[in-house]
C-alpha cells in the first residue's frame, strides 16, 4: 500500500467518524420518529429530518464517488412500447452493492473491496446507530446490509412497487449534487414528490409506489457548487436494507 493510498483511506476513516459521532443528532430522545411514524403507518413512505449532519455526510459522499465510479454497476431496464398501447417499466442507475452482482467472482472481489475501504463496517455502524429509531417507526425490523446508488444525468426509475423484494423497508439518506433531485411516492393518488435534503432520512415501505424522476442540469444561470469540482448533476443514496426480524438471513433480497 503506498503512502497516497494510506493517507486517502485515513481520510475516508475520518469522514466515516464524522458522520458517526453524531448520529443520530436527536440521540435517544424517545420522541423522534413519532409524526414519521404515523406517516409511514398512513402512507409507507415517510422522512425524518435532521438525522444526520448534513456537512459530514457530504464530505463523506466527497471522499466515496472516486472509488465508487469506476466500480459502479450499470442497472438498465429498457422501456418497450405494449401491443396494448402501454410502455413498460424502465430505468437506468448505477449500483454499488455485492448482493445484487450475479457473477461470484466479482461479488466476492467486490465485497473485498469494500470492506477495505471500511464500507460494509461504517455501514453496520451507523445502521446500529439508526435502528432503535427506525424501529421506533417502522417496527420490528433489523439491518441486513448497506448500498450505494448513483444517478447520473438523464437517469431515472420508472414507477414501480418492488413487490419482488418482498417485506423489506429501505431506509436511505440521498443527497443531489448541482441539481434539485427527490423521489415521489404515491399518495392519495397522485406521485408526490419528496426532495432530497442533506442529512434526512427516508423510510420506504414495502409495497410502496414510488419512481425516481429523471436527474436534470441545474439552470446555466445556477452557481457553481462548492461540493464537487465538475458541473454535472450527480444524485446518491446511501441506503440501508432492512427486513423483519421473523425472517431468516437468507430471505435478503
Amino acid at each position: 500500500m503506498t503512502p497516497a493510498t494510506q493517507s486517502s483511506l485515513a481520510d475516508l476513516e475520518s469522514c466515516y467518524w464524522r458522520v458517526l459521532e453524531q448520529a443520530p443528532l436527536f440521540g435517544d430522545d424517545p420522541a423522534a420518529g413519532i409524526a414519521a411514524r404515523d406517516e409511514f403507518s398512513a402512507n409507507g413512505f415517510a422522512r425524518l429530518d435532521g438525522v444526520l449532519a448534513a456537512d459530514p455526510l457530504v464530505a463523506l459522499v466527497q471522499q466515496l464517488l472516486p472509488y465508487f465510479l469506476p466500480i459502479a454497476e450499470l442497472v438498465t431496464m429498457r422501456q418497450v412500447p405494449g401491443v396494448d398501447h402501454r410502455l413498460s417499466d424502465g430505468a437506468r442507475f448505477w449500483r454499488v452493492d455485492p448482493h445484487t452482482t450475479r457473477d461470484p467472482v466479482i461479488r466476492e472481489k467486490l465485497a473485498r473491496l469494500l470492506e477495505a475501504l471500511g464500507f460494509m463496517q461504517f455501514g453496520a455502524r451507523l445502521a446500529a446507530r439508526l435502528t432503535p429509531v427506525v424501529r421506533r417507526i417502522v417496527g420490528p425490523v433489523s439491518y441486513r446490509r448497506v448500498y450505494f446508488y448513483i444517478y447520473k444525468e438523464g437517469d431515472y426509475i420508472s414507477a414501480h412497487d418492488d413487490h419482488h423484494v418482498g417485506e423489506r423497508t429501505d431506509v436511505q439518506f440521498p443527497l443531489t449534487l448541482r441539481s434539485s433531485g427527490g423521489v415521489r411516492v404515491l399518495r392519495d393518488g397522485f406521485l408526490e414528490t419528496c426532495y432530497d435534503r442533506a442529512g434526512s432520512m427516508n423510510l420506504l415501505g414495502p409495497s410502496v409506489w414510488h419512481d425516481v424522476p429523471p436527474l436534470l442540469c441545474a439552470p446555466p444561470s445556477a452557481p457553481p457548487s462548492r461540493e464537487i469540482a465538475n458541473e454535472a448533476p450527480l444524485r446518491v443514496n446511501l441506503g440501508f436494507r432492512f427486513r423483519p426480524d421473523h425472517e431468516p438471513i437468507s430471505a435478503d433480497a
